[in-house]
């Protein structure tokens, strides 16, 4: 999402020692070296820092060059690098979905989408609070061909109810939040 990455370098406590360390690293797409991050490393061996600039599609590998700590640089030379797959995100155009009445009886409506781009493949819907609702999250449903089908509890008071859609792809991009309301 967005133009970063988080990389985790993995050692053991006598190969990688827990401190602060500064990461220098270079990308290949957009090409660009001598790059550095903050990393803190714990008792494991185990320090993550943050590759920016990735803003091209395709895959770009990052290659970490030397760890500096207080007093000390170690240049790295093998198993060094990581290609991170960098993917575009879905979108859709939400059409508007259809109102229902007041029911003691569950229900549903549909929220119609069109001109998807970059595959969307799956789907997840959150619920603002307010009003107050029973409404149930969705997690990474498969997204089918047009429309969603939104459930409505039973007994859901009249009024206007705001959902957050997310959409997720094969490449493991997520799309913006889209806000939609029932």
């Amino acid at each position: 999402i967005g133009t970063s990455s988080q990389i985790q370098l993995t050692g053991t406590s006598t190969t990688l020692p827990a401190g602060t360390y500064t990461v220098t690293y270079s990308r290949s797409s957009p090409a660009l070296s001598g790059l550095t991050a903050a990393m803190t490393v714990g008792s494991n061996g185990i320090g993550v820092f943050t590759a920016v600039g990735l803003n091209v599609l395709g895959t770009s590998r990052i290659t970490v060059t030397s760890l500096t700590s207080v007093d000390c640089v170690s240049t790295i030379s093998t198993n060094n690098f990581v290609d991170v797959l960098v993917g575009a995100q879905p979108t859709v155009t939400l059409g508007a979905t259809t109102a229902v009445c007041e029911s003691s009886n569950a229900q549903s409506t549909t929220l119609p989408y069109s001109g998807a781009t970059n595959s969307p493949t799956s789907y997840s819907i959150t619920w603002n609070a307010s009003p107050t609702n029973n409404f149930l999250p969705v997690t990474n449903a498969t997204l089918t061909a047009s429309p969603i089908s939104i459930s409505i509890p039973a007994n859901t008071p009249a009024g206007t109810y705001t959902g957050n859609l997310t959409l997720g792809n094969a490449a493991g991009c997520t799309s913006t939040v889209y806000n939609f309301t029932v």
